[in-house]
């Protein structure tokens, strides 16, 4: 169900904490507040469940939106910001709506991962291919230099690796 777009309430009052609260769970849950959740903590504070409950639903198509809108391209805000990720009891990560917004993901997607000195770094795919790109362009500058192919080097490196294979 769409509401169209609805902006954020910008005046202190029932709407606007309803939309803090839905920011504050999803913050500390890791992934987008659920309308269950928000409900019961407006209701908490005394609030109407029908005004939270409209209002998550503003709060979520407003989040979807932006979404749509940022899904290309990473926001410069979202560059070199910490997030707080919590573990899943597997073991499995799970990374906030903001994250995958910033790194124009979708959730199910599939992600480059890279151990370096205790951090884990993800890079979505074209970000990895970029960077992969990026160190070998100095050996593929270096071989056109020489009349060489970048393709045929390769090819005929795996050749000898079978070869070698093929006898040991």
């Amino acid at each position: 169900m769409s509401y169209g777009v609805v902006n954020r309430p910008q005046k202190p009052g029932a709407t606007m904490r309803v939309w803090e609260l839905a920011d504050e769970i999803t913050d500390r849950k890791g992934r987008t507040a659920r309308r269950k959740e928000v409900i019961d903590a407006y209701v908490a504070e005394n609030g109407n469940p029908n005004t939270a409950s409209t209002q998550f639903y503003y709060w979520k198509d407003a989040r979807t939106e932006a979404g749509q809108q940022t899904a290309t391209a990473s926001p410069p805000e979202s560059q070199g910001a910490v997030f707080r990720i919590r573990l899943g009891q597997d073991g499995a990560v799970r990374l906030p709506d903001e994250v995958l917004r910033a790194m124009g993901l979708r959730k199910g997607a599939v992600v480059a991962a890279r151990l370096e000195e205790g951090e884990l770094r993800l890079a979505e795919p074209v970000a990895a291919l970029r960077r992969v790109q990026e160190a070998l362009r100095p050996l593929a500058d270096h071989l056109r230099a020489e009349g060489r192919s970048v393709v045929e080097e390769l090819i005929s490196e795996r050749r000898s690796e079978a070869l070698r294979e093929d006898k040991g």
